[in-house]
């Protein structure tokens, strides 16, 4: 039996039953989910003092998250994005033949040393080049 783009497939009564259940447990699952992030919003906001609560609630400040339920996204963010920056440091150490202890400071000062030293090969803009420049900038079309 051939099938036609955008039409429901047929189901049988117990699989539309199961279908519904399934709805069902996803909805409560999502309100269940809702709820605690509320709760635990609502235990954040009355005990701003304990440490715990700090703690979250300097995390939200740091990263600007709006609401419990941003916490662990932005988490997980934090938590990839610092991996990946210390695989790219890694790197740059590698790279530069530098000890694995060599401070990420020194490791960023090498490569922008390294690019500083490359763009002194471009010449500047000529005199000439900004009077022109400058010129333009004062042109006025009427």
């Amino acid at each position: 039996m051939g099938r036609t783009p955008g039409l429901t497939p047929s189901m049988s009564d117990e699989q539309a039953l199961r279908a519904v259940r399934d709805l069902v447990e996803l909805e409560k699952a999502i309100l269940a989910r809702d709820d605690l992030y509320k709760s635990a919003e609502t235990v954040v906001q009355k005990n701003p003092d304990l440490f715990v609560n700090r703690v979250v609630l300097h995390f939200r400040y740091l990263f600007g998250v709006k609401n419990m339920e941003g916490v662990f996204p932005k988490m997980n963010e934090v938590y990839l994005f610092t991996n990946e920056c210390q695989g790219f440091i890694r790197e740059l150490r590698a790279i530069f033949g530098m000890s694995s202890k060599m401070p990420t400071a020194a490791v960023i000062k090498s490569v922008l040393d390294v690019a500083a030293t490359s763009n002194e090969g471009n010449s500047s803009p000529s005199a000439d080049q900004e009077e022109e420049d400058e010129e333009l900038e004062n042109f006025v079309v009427m």
